[in-house]
């Protein structure tokens, strides 16, 4: 149970770092 909830968390981490990765490189392209 423990190690299927840190599964979880690790997934939403990991969503949640590739989203900020798209919105500064989307920023970056805006910005040239």
């Amino acid at each position: 149970m423990k190690d299927q909830l840190l599964k979880e968390t690790t997934i939403e981490e990991y969503k949640s770092d590739f989203f900020t990765g798209i919105v500064m490189l989307m920023r970056k392209l805006f910005m040239i």
